[in-house]
């Protein structure tokens, strides 16, 4: 194995700086964000998009950092899978709250986070990688196409 990589569950190798990335840009995005949210005039919609930029991070890097086990690398990648939803649906979550009007942005913010919902569910419990890959397209472009 070449330096700087590490063995993945599946076989492949995977570089190691990912998981340190991600840590550093965790731990950048945890005060930033709350900083941020605090500053905001729309506090509530901040803080659900730092806090899904925050746990998105973090469980990565948890992910790419931390899991040695084969057990330990299936749940944390399916974790790791999972919250890239709750980051997409989070991104939109402000963006639509703060420049649609409330009907709309209503009607958008459900059927984002109901896909959001259901890549997490599949991300969680089922290998349906076609499927669930295809999720994170159409989670981040249903909102792309209306705004």
């Amino acid at each position: 194995m070449k330096p700087g990589l590490v063995d993945h569950l599946t076989g492949e190798c995977r570089p190691c700086w990912r998981g340190k990335i991600h840590a550093v840009s965790a731990s950048v995005a945890l005060p930033a964000g709350v900083a941020l949210t605090y500053l905001s005039s729309y506090r509530v919609v901040t803080g659900i998009y730092a806090f899904a930029l925050f746990v998105t991070l973090a469980t990565s890097a948890i992910y790419h950092c931390l899991s040695r086990s084969p057990q330990q690398q299936l749940v944390l990648r399916r974790l790791d899978h999972a919250m890239i939803f709750v980051l997409i649906a989070g991104t939109w979550t402000p963006l639509c709250l703060v420049s649609m009007s409330p009907r709309a942005a209503a009607a958008l913010l459900c059927l984002t986070w109901l896909v959001a919902a259901l890549g997490i569910t599949l991300a969680l419990s089922w290998r349906a990688t076609k499927l669930k890959d295809s999720l994170y397209f159409v989670g981040g472009a249903i909102a792309a196409t209306v705004m």
